[in-house]
């Protein structure tokens, strides 16, 4: 199983980065893992979808290797960050010779879902995205985790308490692994 995991954040030292490493810990022996650096994922504009940008092949080679992605969002005014957003709206874009809505390297995934952020923990960030992800036509794993953050983690960069957090990852990556294999995304062996 390939898993990809995408952190809308563009902090180096983010909480939501951080919760992305944790994962890949958490995974590392029950699935091949790759973090997406989509930094050079230009604005989307239909003037520059032909031929596309060397960037934007790399998010969807990417994602085609992927039978499964784990996304690791912030939230910004309630909402996902422009980043992740325009990277979604790249990924979204039907491909030729079809132009098909199911024809998307995302369509069809099984995807997770995660944040860490202020005092609702995310929940607002989450549901956008759970709608977008949904809109695009992946199926979104129910067992969500939001990580509520406190003023001192914000000020000194550095969960309070890690091993906790690493804890709900490892439970989270449990959860959507189970729910893959439940909805038959793990092929039986």
């Amino acid at each position: 199983m390939n898993i990809l995991l995408i952190c809308g954040s563009a902090r180096e030292k983010s909480f939501n980065r951080k919760l992305s490493v944790y994962a890949d810990e958490a995974l590392k022996k029950r699935a091949d893992v790759k973090t997406l650096d989509f930094s050079g994922v230009p604005f989307f504009s239909q003037d520059i979808e032909e031929p596309v940008p060397d960037a934007v092949g790399d998010a969807r080679d990417a994602f085609d290797w992927a039978d499964a992605v784990w996304f690791f969002t912030p939230e910004y005014n309630g909402e996902i960050p422009g980043r992740l957003k325009n990277l979604l709206d790249w990924i979204s874009r039907p491909l030729p010779p079809t132009y098909a809505r199911e024809n998307t390297p995302a369509f069809g995934k099984p995807a997770a879902v995660s944040g860490a952020g202020g005092s609702r923990a995310t929940k607002s960030a989450r549901g956008h995205l759970d709608e977008l992800l949904n809109a695009m036509g992946m199926k979104v794993c129910p067992d969500q985790m939001g990580i509520k953050l406190d003023e001192k983690e914000f000020k000194e960069d550095v969960f309070e308490h890690p091993e906790a957090v690493r804890d709900k990852i490892g439970r989270q990556a449990d959860a959507f692994l189970a729910w893959m294999d439940q909805e038959g995304f793990i092929p039986e062996a």
